[in-house]
């Protein structure tokens, strides 16, 4: 017994002077509690309490509640106090928050009993900050008020800057953004001349936050500066800065970024993120899933997020957690309507566009019809004209050989006839030279069908298929009725045409 006493007299100067407390050594010494002096153990309990309080919020409680009994026995109202406030720092932990507003307001009437200022200043931030979690933000702004002129006549630097930060934040959640940023530049004012990297960080990243619905430049900045001082600071902190860049970043709707960031802050936590922080960055990567389509990882993250806070949160909780899955069975039926809607507008999509390629392809079909049918009327109507000329052309020479005839018939006995004879009866150039000109289509096909045609047989045909009858091909040609029957009979022939079709539909034909 003796050698735990002197290893604890020699433990304590280096332990509590040098802030280096080997934390298994006290709890070992704690076994031994009823062997040592109560103001000692009274330090061990308090430095016990104070290392658990974030960590294992239970034991941080455990001994804080023996702190509390043992400063009761050496009747110190200061450490009652103190052991008061670390247990209203416990159930705040445990979410207990009740049982805290009323280990605080204990602490308070202790500090003031001693009229201990900066504790008292203390526990009405404290109190201030439990209302800003309960979301009465009147009651919170009643008791930042009241902390904040007690730092600032003690000249309490750091806890003046922790308050004006608490106050920013509460203006912020009521959309007094101008007000806020006021509290956060006084707040880093302080902080940049005595503060620590670690409020630099979040008094940046919490300034940042202000302009999330406004500035986009402003926000990025402003996170890049909290990052810089994050880098000087522990992974955790970190990570959360990475985990408000994230958030941020889905403010503007830059999902990918987003996405990067966060599992940036997941990574750099090293596998130690843990709470709220978890569920946060779980539930912005399932909203940036979704805004990118990926329902499939949105949904598993949300089941992951309903599995965590049933774990995480006491039975306390059980109405938030309700509410939570009531969301992730709403978000569920919205995937599946997403999904439903998705593929109705892709075959909506496809319909239209086949619909569309179907009128493009009737348009495209329209058009090339009425431009044929142009270039067909545009041909029939130079047949036509070319036909009607070849027809007059025809029956002015009909009518010429006639008038020839009967000068001829009149001038028999005169010497001149001779002389007229020749022209008459010879073949008629010009014509022949008209009919080459106006049928070279026509006569070119008949050539190519029937190339045992003579050309006497071509012409015939051209005529007949100008409707002249064989008297006026008689007549053009200066030949007998006879002679055009025998060129019909002929070409009928080299052509193969049966009795029961005539000459001038098979002509037609060509």
């Amino acid at each position: 017994m003796f050698r735990l006493r002197l290893l604890f007299i020699l433990l304590l100067p280096v332990c509590f002077l040098h802030a280096q407390l080997n934390i298994d050594s006290l709890e070992i010494l704690v076994l031994e509690k009823n062997k040592i002096p109560k103001e000692e153990l009274t330090t061990i309990y308090h430095q016990l309490s104070q290392h658990y309080a974030f960590v294992n919020p239970t034991l941080s409680l455990k001994y804080a509640k023996e702190l509390k009994e043992n400063a009761k026995v050496i009747q110190n109202l200061n450490v009652q106090g103190t052991a008061f406030r670390t247990m209203g720092v416990a159930h705040v932990n445990l979410r207990d928050y009740d049982k805290s507003l009323s280990c605080y307001i204990n602490a308070l009437t202790f500090f003031e009993q001693v009229n201990n200022e900066k504790n008292i200043g203390l526990i009405y931030s404290d109190i201030a900050e439990l209302y800003l979690i309960k979301g009465d933000f009147t009651q919170a702004e009643e008791y930042f008020d009241k902390s904040i002129p007690i730092f600032k006549k003690i000249n309490e630097t750091q806890y003046l800057s922790r308050c004006l930060m608490g106050l920013a934040h509460l203006y912020s959640s009521s959309d007094k953004l101008v007000e806020s940023r006021e509290m956060y530049h006084e707040a880093l004012a302080i902080i940049q001349q005595n503060g620590s990297k670690k409020m630099l960080s979040s008094a940046f990243a919490n300034l940042a936050q202000t302009y999330n619905d406004e500035d986009e430049a402003t926000t990025y900045r402003l996170m890049d500066s909290a990052l810089f001082y994050a880098n000087n600071t522990g992974l955790i902190i970190k990570a959360e800065i990475y985990q408000a860049y994230g958030d941020a970043k889905i403010k503007f709707k830059d999902y990918k970024e987003a996405l990067e960031l966060l599992k940036k802050c997941e990574t750099t936590a090293e596998g130690k993120l843990v709470g709220d922080l978890l569920l946060r960055n779980i539930e912005s990567k399932s909203r940036c899933y979704k805004n990118l389509g990926d329902f499939t990882k949105t949904i598993e993250l949300m089941e992951l997020q309903l599995l965590l806070t049933d774990s995480i949160y006491n039975d306390k909780s059980e109405e938030k957690y309700k509410k939570f899955q009531a969301l992730f069975e709403t978000q569920q039926k919205e995937n599946q309507i997403l999904a439903y809607q998705e593929e109705e507008l892709s075959y909506r999509n496809k319909l239209i566009l086949l619909i569309a390629i179907v009128i493009i392809l009737l348009l495209g079909g329209l058009i090339v019809y009425l431009n044929h049918k142009r270039k067909v009327e545009r041909l029939n109507y130079q047949i036509h004209q070319r036909d009607s000329e070849l027809t007059g052309f025809a029956i002015d020479i009909i009518e010429k050989n006639k008038i020839l005839k009967n000068v001829k018939k009149q001038l028999k006995d005169n010497k001149d006839v001779d002389q007229l004879n020749p022209f008459v009866l010879s073949e008629n150039i010009e014509l022949d030279e008209k009919l080459i000109e106006l049928e070279q289509s026509f006569q070119f096909n008949l050539s190519n069908k029937h190339p045992s045609l003579s050309n006497r047989e071509k012409k015939v045909c051209s005529l007949l298929k100008l409707n002249f009858s064989s008297k006026d091909i008689a007549e053009l040609l200066n030949v007998s009725s006879g002679s055009v029957d025998t060129y019909r009979y002929r070409i009928r022939k080299k052509m193969g045409i049966n009795k029961s079709e005539t000459l001038l539909d098979a002509l037609n034909k060509v």
